[in-house]
């Protein structure tokens, strides 16, 4: 019989650390060929948006669907977690927190992969519920590099004062921002975290940043970096070329100008594995880029982790 999996046990059981070790695995399975992945569809009604993603892994022996309620009162997330050899449903799992922490994941294990430093400064434009699952990410001692200060920025001045105060709790230097500009200025990891449908960020102020992370651009309607920032990057990282084709809102000025193919843009799995055959250097600018749209191969492997430790 399936088991129910509430948002307070995923809290309990799915550590920052646990997440990134699931998410890494995801995306090398992933380029490995022995995960597949569904990209994201959505059906609209007049208040609300479902959206449905899937996931199969032959390594974990499991299958997953993730289905989940966008309305302006917020999201609603769950998980069905399936053994992929009977068929039979493992485990429902509530799965906002699950996604927030694969999400904030993702961003950390690809930073990891991209930052050349041992000590970072970031610069966050975001101050909603995915930004501070973000921050939990990277001051985790699974993150290689130690966080010396966070510059957050938000253009709501109520929502930047609660946010900066709820990260001070990590233990970390945080410096509340009264521009986007003097977030980024100064650091060496960026992070975005936006539903911005117009750039939050001009190229000019990126000359100090190593890396970017720009999580917030899963429609092609939503952009957070102007199409300069993408083609000046030395590298463009993404979850999945497929996805990113579909939802990449970052990806389509340059890609459709012709400034940038799809022939330079690596996929994460690849990255890891070092098995990427595509060109490695775009410019000779200082700073690469992710560009995550988030996938269910990663809540596959998350929810994996979760039910793993909660299975009868």
């Amino acid at each position: 019989m399936a088991i129910h999996i509430s948002e307070e046990q995923v809290c309990d059981v799915l550590s920052p650390a646990l997440a990134f070790a699931a998410v890494k695995q995801a995306h090398i399975d992933l380029s490995a060929g022995i995960a597949d992945n569904v990209v994201r569809s959505r059906a609209r009604a007049q208040r609300m948006s479902l959206h449905i993603l899937a996931a199969a892994s032959d390594s974990l022996r499991l299958a997953a669907a993730k289905v989940y309620s966008a309305t302006k009162g917020g999201v609603s997330s769950q998980v069905l977690l399936f053994n992929a050899e009977s068929g039979e449903l493992l485990a429902t799992i509530e799965a906002n927190m699950l996604g927030r922490r694969r999400t904030a994941a993702a961003s950390a294990v690809a930073a990891a992969a991209l930052l050349d430093t041992r000590e970072c400064r970031i610069g966050i434009i975001g101050a909603g519920y995915q930004g501070l699952g973000l921050l939990e990410a990277f001051c985790d001692q699974s993150f290689p590099a130690k966080i010396s200060c966070v510059s957050a920025f938000s253009r709501s001045a109520d929502k930047r004062t609660a946010f900066c105060a709820q990260a001070k709790q990590l233990g970390i230097d945080v410096n509340c921002c009264d521009s986007s500009e003097e977030a980024v200025r100064n650091c060496d990891l960026l992070v975005l975290a936006t539903t911005s449908s117009q750039p939050v960020v001009e190229e000019s102020w990126l000359s100090e940043v190593s890396c970017i992370c720009a999580i917030g651009s899963n429609a092609l309607s939503r952009k957070e970096l102007p199409a300069r920032a993408v083609t000046a990057s030395k590298i463009v990282v993404v979850d999945s070329i497929e996805a990113a084709r579909q939802e990449a809102g970052d990806l389509l000025e340059p890609i459709e100008n012709g400034k940038l193919r799809w022939s330079q843009v690596i996929e994460l799995g690849d990255l890891l594995r070092g098995a990427s055959s595509r060109a490695s250097s775009i410019s000779t600018a200082n700073y690469s880029l992710f560009c995550s749209q988030g996938l269910a191969v990663q809540d596959l492997y998350a929810a994996e982790a979760v039910y793993s430790q909660l299975k009868p």
